[in-house]
């Protein structure tokens, strides 16, 4: 199971906000591509569909922020505030400013 991570925003203290899969992922986890995602359809027949990877990225996490918090994973299925170290974060700032109605922003490890 891969383990990815949603991403809604970026805050102004650099805290990467958004929500996790079905996988806890734990602090040290490399993340190493920014992918797209858009749901199509109607209301009753939506899909969602992979649309690739944007670029890729060299991301450790160092932190979780969890519930005013640090804790050692992201918990399957919560939001969260993240840390990293490395390189990349201004290629997500650029994924979430560019992606359209619809679209969602994924880091993926």
């Amino acid at each position: 199971m891969s383990l990815e991570f949603q991403v809604d925003r970026i805050d102004p203290s650099g805290l990467v906000i958004g929500r996790n899969g079905n996988v806890d992922v734990p602090i040290g986890t490399h993340f190493v591509s920014v992918t797209k995602e858009r749901l199509e359809g109607e209301r009753l027949n939506l899909t969602l569909v992979d649309l690739g990877v944007v670029a890729e990225i060299d991301l450790r996490l160092i932190e979780v922020h969890w519930f005013r918090r640090l804790i050692d994973v992201i918990p399957r299925g919560h939001s969260a505030g993240l840390k990293f170290d490395g390189l990349g974060m201004e290629v997500i700032e650029s994924a979430l400013l560019q992606k359209r109605d619809r679209e969602y922003v994924l880091i993926r490890a």
